[in-house]
């Protein structure tokens, strides 16, 4: 599961209020639906990440070299059952709230807003249950440490008569 999928799905937890495994689930589980009524919500990634950009710093006090990577996923989020609509908008509703801003801002990741929200059951031909698609991407750093001891002083050998 890669590193999107599990802060949007915090995300989503704390932002619905909504148990993580009953009702928030991370998609491509082979999990069956037996019961097309009661609300579940589904976040998956659409694809791979992608590297936007990478960086590195030094800080010579405590000798250690930080690595950067700046990275993009596009996610959906799928809701299902009766609730559907009025989760889904509830949703889109709720990422303009302050609390949102403060989640992601914890959460360490920028979430663009919604690209497309999509009644996925007209797609499909489904009759027995609703569902909403909303497409969004998100944006996050991956960072790490290395210590490495800085030079202090150059230590050169010539080498002559060669």
């Amino acid at each position: 599961m890669i590193l999107s999928t599990k802060l949007l799905a915090k995300f989503a937890v704390n932002l619905l209020n909504h148990p993580f495994g009953s009702v928030i689930n991370i998609g491509r589980k082979n999990v069956r639906r037996d019961d097309f009524n009661s609300l579940q919500i589904i976040i998956d990634s659409v694809g791979t990440e992608e590297i936007l950009g990478k960086s590195n710093s030094y800080d010579s006090v405590n000798e250690i070299m930080h690595y950067y990577q700046k990275m993009r996923a596009d996610m959906t989020i799928d809701f299902y059952g009766d609730d559907a609509n009025s989760e889904s908008t509830n949703f889109m509703l709720l990422l303009e709230s302050q609390k949102a801003h403060d989640l992601s801002r914890d959460l360490g990741f920028t979430l663009n807003y919604t690209t497309s929200i999509t009644d996925v059951k007209l797609l499909t031909g489904e009759q027995f249950s609703n569902r909403l698609q909303i497409a969004l991407t998100i944006e996050y750093v991956n960072s790490t440490e290395l210590s490495a001891l800085r030079i202090d002083e150059l230590q050169t050998e010539f080498l002559e008569n060669y």
